[in-house]
């Protein structure tokens, strides 16, 4: 497998060149802790490119661009191409892709990808959805297209505890983070 990272001010795209037949473990692709979009992808899921779709040999590339219009700023792209650079339009795959996506603060994010057809932003076909401590979002995806995190109106769930001379009482609310 051969890793190719390009970055300028505002874009960053990670290549890696895949020989299907020879992949025994998971591969990774980017860098969460460089604070940059990931994706992890186990071997089950390389199988089914190649018995599904009959590719030996693909490219898997995650292309991050930093935009205004979206939270924290970043559009993630995650792709396969065969190796003339066709984007393989890959979808329903039985073995998920696991992505990470940095996030600027700990505001619950919830992922949404682009469905550039009907021109809106779909939480459908995501799932496993986690914020960890690192400030990173992940979640698991069944195909590959644009995703972004979208913060929801709905709040997290918090305990509020206050003593007073009758007991103690707590409340809670909800707060959601949509990607």
């Amino acid at each position: 497998m051969t890793d190719v990272t390009l970055k300028s001010n505002t874009i960053t795209l990670n290549l890696k060149q895949i020989n299907l037949s020879a992949v025994q473990n998971k591969f990774t692709l980017g860098n969460i802790e460089n604070n940059e979009p990931q994706a992890v992808c186990p071997p089950e899921l390389l199988n089914e490119i190649k018995d599904k779709y009959g590719y030996d040999r693909i490219k898997f590339c995650i292309r991050s661009e930093k935009v205004t219009n979206i939270v924290d700023g970043l559009l993630v792209s995650a792709f396969f191409t065969d190796n003339a650079g066709n984007v393989l339009h890959l979808t329903g795959l039985d073995t998920p892709v696991r992505l990470f996506i940095p996030v600027t603060d700990d505001t619950k994010h919830i992922p949404k990808w682009h469905d550039a057809a009907q021109g809106i932003w779909r939480l459908d076909g995501i799932f496993d959805i986690e914020t960890s401590k690192d400030l990173s979002v992940a979640f698991s995806v069944n195909h590959l297209t644009d995703f972004a995190l979208f913060v929801s109106a709905e709040p997290e769930i918090k305990e509020e505890r206050s003593d007073t001379n009758t007991g103690s009482s707590s409340s809670s609310c909800f707060i959601n983070t949509l990607f």
